[in-house]
Parts: C-alpha cells; sequence; structure tokens
C-alpha cells in the first residue's frame, strides 16, 4: 500500500470508531479526542449517527472525585478499569475504551457509568490521577487515587456493595472455620 492510501484506511478506521463510540452514547467532544479526529469531523459523524441537531453542550465529566463518591461507583469503575488494563495492547486510546466499555456494560448491563465517565477514567489511568490497587483484606483490584493498597473499609467489596464478588469472598472464612 502507498502511504496515502495508508492514510484514507486509517483515518475511515477512526471515523468507524467515531461512530461507534458515538452510538454508545460518547460526546463528539470525547470522541474526537480519543481518536485524533477534529471536533468538526466528530460532530458530523455525531450528527449523522445519532440524527441529532448536535452533540449535547456542557462540561464533559472529568471529575475523577466522582467514582469515589459511592461504593457501587467504586466497584464498577474498578472492573472497568481492569477492562482497561486488560485492553491496553489496543493502538489508539478510543479503541482501547470501546474494547473496555463493551465488557463493563456486559458485566453491569445497568451501569452507572456512562461512556463519557468511562473516557474520564481511561484519561484517569493513562496520567496516573487514579490507579488500581489491591484490597488488604480480600485481594480484589480496587481503583485507588495514589496507594496501591486499599484497605477494608475503603474497599467497596468488603463493604458488600461490589456485587457478588462480596458475597464469594465473605462465604471463604466461614468454611474454613467450620
Amino acid at each position: 500500500m502507498t502511504p496515502e492510501h495508508e492514510g484514507l484506511v486509517e483515518r475511515s478506521r477512526r471515523i468507524g470508531l467515531c461512530a461507534e463510540l458515538c452510538r454508545m452514547g460518547a460526546r463528539s467532544a470525547v470522541a474526537a479526542d480519543l481518536l485524533g479526529l477534529p471536533r468538526r469531523l466528530a460532530i458530523q459523524v455525531y450528527r449523522e449517527v445519532t440524527g441529532a441537531a448536535g452533540p449535547p453542550r456542557g462540561r464533559t465529566p472529568q471529575s475523577l472525585e466522582w467514582f469515589f463518591e459511592s461504593h457501587r461507583r467504586r466497584a464498577q469503575a474498578s472492573h472497568l478499569a481492569l477492562f482497561i488494563d486488560a485492553a491496553r495492547t489496543a493502538l489508539i486510546p478510543g479503541e482501547r475504551l470501546l474494547a473496555a466499555y463493551r465488557s463493563y456494560r456486559a458485566l453491569h448491563p445497568g451501569s452507572v457509568i456512562d461512556i463519557n465517565r468511562a473516557a474520564a477514567l481511561l484519561e484517569g489511568l493513562s496520567r496516573g490521577g487514579v490507579m488500581l490497587g489491591s484490597c488488604e483484606a480480600c485481594a480484589a483490584r480496587v481503583i485507588s487515587t495514589g496507594e496501591p493498597r486499599v484497605y477494608g473499609a475503603e474497599c467497596p467489596f468488603c463493604r458488600g456493595e461490589g456485587g457478588e464478588h462480596q458475597t464469594a469472598n465473605a462465604r471463604l472464612p466461614q468454611a474454613a472455620s467450620a
């Protein structure tokens, strides 16, 4: 292939990824940033895919603190962060986010984290604003803001708000003592 054809193929691939992100609810600005596309092009793709007059206005969710405001959010963000980490071989951040978010939605059909917040988590993980740590009590991988160790009181899984993981771990000590 000639370099100009490679450029066209790559641009077409990124436009297709932009359409997929927009179908999942991503704002055009988020898709443009993740894929390295011009904002005008991302807006055009957004309009075509969603049928809306334009993308939502206002600030894109970027606060990492939001993930720590409830144990349910922290638990789901921890699952999403694991999927993001597993998809780290994807070539561009948009592909990485799509792969991780699809897996996350399969695990949490009634998810509390939308694709735009997932993009903020990806950025936080990439820049070191948030990291995956391990709970000292149950060994679950949990998002953290700088300390690689998480303690039982902070762990959404130990607190019983992280889903089935906590239930399974809660039974282990009982079985061992019986």
